[in-house]
């Protein structure tokens, strides 16, 4: 994606005691995330099957992660995110919770609920109750 494949605002999130904050897509560049999660992930009425291309996951997380910031430092993905995938996979969550709020809406809560319990059992830590409130504002890049 190139720089102008994002807006000007900003949404921010907490998970497991870190404080992000991510650059936004814009609205083209959200609308091409979600078809392309919709091709990759397989949804069923009772259950959330994940059937991704693992290079589709990683390329997904540098787009998401271009701009973001954790705990007010630019964000080193191989530094933060070593040895705790599950707590990157819980922030693309909030990232795309964030850029395509209606595409977690089309996913069963009771699946939503099993992919924070299989995050959580990867890492032998708790997921969170609820995926997090993410709030957006206006911020110059």
């Amino acid at each position: 994606m190139a720089d102008n494949d994002y807006s000007k605002q900003t949404a921010n999130f907490e998970v497991r005691g870190d404080k992000y904050e991510i650059c936004l897509l814009s609205v083209k560049a959200s609308t091409i995330l979600q078809i392309r999660l919709l091709n990759e992930a397989k949804i069923k009425t009772d259950d959330w099957v994940l059937n991704v291309d693992p290079e589709f996951v990683w390329d997904t997380a540098e787009k998401l992660l271009k701009f973001a910031e954790v705990n007010g430092k630019p964000l080193d993905m191989e530094e933060h995110f070593r040895g705790k995938q599950s707590t990157l996979y819980i922030v693309l969550l909030e990232c795309v919770k964030a850029n395509c709020p209606d595409f977690l809406e089309m996913i069963p809560a009771s699946a939503l609920a099993k992919m924070r319990a299989s995050f959580a059992s990867a890492s032998g830590q708790s997921a969170p109750a609820t995926l997090g409130q993410a709030t957006t504002k206006q911020k110059q890049r």
